[in-house]
């Protein structure tokens, strides 16, 4: 029995070293200047949004009133591109997305899901400025972009 305690014992220094080796805590990437920030707002037509920039490339985006996503984002000095990045807004009959039964549906999530009686916010891109984010955005369908400010959180509420 101790002989066994002893090498779960031993083991842990190196499953420790194999995690903190893999982390992406650690390793930020050269020119990247969203790596693990958070950022949140409560401007219109989004509650309480947040967009967290995750390791890989990765960034999430939620928001009370809407469905959330995961994407992927690009990098460029203080510009970031985003691919795969959108929330749809419950309740919001102003941008209400359906279509009539037995037509098609341009408005359809990225994952092909159907948007019905909800709006599609495609995010597309988001501009840095110390504290401050702007992100860059559109209802589907829609040719005509908005914007909305960010503040850098420091710290997970």
């Amino acid at each position: 029995m101790k002989t066994m305690l002893h090498r779960c014992l031993a083991s842990f220094p190196l499953m420790a070293a194999a995690l903190s080796a893999t982390s992406c805590i650690y390793d930020t990437p050269d020119g990247d200047h969203f790596f693990r920030t958070l950022w949140t707002s409560s401007e219109a037509p989004f509650e309480n949004l947040t967009i967290e920039f995750l390791c890989g490339g990765n960034i999430s985006a939620k928001a009370d009133n809407a469905a959330g996503s995961y994407g992927s984002y690009q990098p460029s000095g203080e510009t970031a591109w985003f691919t795969g990045l959108h929330l749809i807004l419950e309740n919001n009959p102003e941008h209400d997305t359906s279509t009539a039964a037995g037509e098609d549906n341009p408005a359809a999530g990225p994952d092909g899901s159907q948007t019905t009686g909800k709006g599609l916010i495609i995010i597309e891109e988001a501009h840095r400025t110390d504290d401050l984010l702007t992100i860059i955005w559109h209802h589907s369908g829609s040719p005509t972009s908005c914007s909305t400010r960010l503040r850098r959180l420091s710290s997970y509420q």
